[in-house]
């Protein structure tokens, strides 16, 4: 690959990285907010902690 495709791949990486970073935490938040919203079932929150694990672990 030339350095423009190779430059325009890790790009999309960062960008679809950053989106689930963000989402990822805003997820955490409202668990920790937890008195407004219902919290979610443990399998829901052990996947939201295996998917925080996972994007910690690309950083």
């Amino acid at each position: 690959m030339d350095n423009p495709s190779t430059l325009l791949v890790a790009i999309m990486f960062v960008t679809i990285l950053g989106i689930a970073i963000g989402n990822t935490l805003m997820t955490c938040a409202d668990i920790a907010g937890g008195l407004r919203r219902p919290v979610p079932e443990r399998l829901q929150i052990s996947w939201i902690l295996l998917m925080l694990f996972a994007l910690l672990s690309l950083l």
